[in-house]
């Protein structure tokens, strides 16, 4: 997740008191978290996040509820089919001069969207280090919070979330499956890999990962 302006990991310690510092970004040269709560109070906050699966709807509007009630906090939860949709809204804005005010606060992205956002200078940062409960991630053998889709994060994007990417095999005709990035790839140079049909965002996470995995 990046902010804009000048994974469910950690969701509740992350995103909650992000919301809140993202309305005081400037307001003062090196705020204290109570400042940052005091100054959120009855702002309204903007996320454009995929509104394709009701579950994770409901997570977010449980998250509104939760920020309304300790922040007075409207969260708005901005439902779009396809982030990158609005990663060229943002750079349009951008090449329009519009440079405060935009239309977007928050962003949920994927790495490759974060990649084209933080080329073009459309992030935040660094601003992770100022959210209390960061500490609590796993920067260590987590690597994906430090390294998002080979690009180093930089303190410019925060996990909510984190996917995983499992294979499936039949024992009785593969008794050694590949067990990294290099065996699998050597494996279906000689063989072949099927996949069952994926859409939406599950066919999104596909893709980037076997992206990755060739780039590595």
């Amino acid at each position: 997740m990046a902010m804009i302006g000048k994974p469910r990991l950690g969701l509740r310690w992350i995103l909650i008191p992000l919301l809140a510092l993202f309305i005081t970004t400037g307001a003062t040269a090196d705020p204290t978290w109570e400042d940052t709560e005091k100054t959120a109070r009855g702002q309204t906050v903007y996320w454009n996040a995929w509104g394709g699966d009701d579950k994770v709807n409901a997570y977010i509007a449980w998250v509104g509820e939760q920020v309304k009630e300790r922040y007075d906090i409207t969260l708005q939860h901005v439902k779009v089919s396809d982030i990158a949709e609005t990663v060229s809204r943002i750079l349009a804005e951008k090449y329009a001069g519009r440079n405060e005010k935009g239309t977007v606060d928050l962003l949920w992205l994927n790495g490759e969207n974060f990649h084209a956002m933080k080329s073009n200078g459309l992030l935040f940062g660094p601003f992770s280090g100022r959210l209390p409960h960061y500490p609590s991630v796993d920067t260590i053998t987590i690597p994906s919070t430090t390294l998002d889709f080979t690009e180093p994060v930089e303190g410019m994007e925060v996990p909510w979330g984190k996917s995983h990417l499992v294979f499936i095999h039949n024992t009785a005709q593969l008794q050694n499956p590949p067990k990294s990035a290099s065996e699998l790839m050597a494996y279906t140079s000689r063989t072949r890999l099927t996949a069952p049909a994926v859409a939406g965002q599950l066919e999104r996470v596909v893709r980037q990962r076997w992206r990755a995995w060739r780039a590595t």
